[in-house]
């Protein structure tokens, strides 16, 4: 059996609990294969918030405020 290449190394699963007074139930459970790409992490975040209830027009927003990515500046 030959198995081909596939660029979906990296797989993601984020779990949704709420607790309940009557215990601990599931709402939510997504599991996403990728690239391990920054962006595949970002699209992954997004899906979730939009599986859990979110509106996909407030997440662009937020998501596009809260995560700043900053290089570490050159020592010269």
């Amino acid at each position: 059996m030959m198995f081909g290449h596939s660029e979906n190394t990296q797989s993601i699963e984020i779990i949704l609990r709420g607790i309940y007074s009557v215990g601990e139930e599931e709402q939510v459970r997504l599991k996403v294969s990728g690239d391990g790409s920054l962006e595949y992490f970002v699209d992954t975040m997004r899906a979730f918030l939009v599986a859990a209830g979110f509106c996909p027009n407030s997440i662009e927003g937020y998501l596009a405020n809260r995560i700043a990515i900053k290089e570490k500046a050159k020592e010269e």
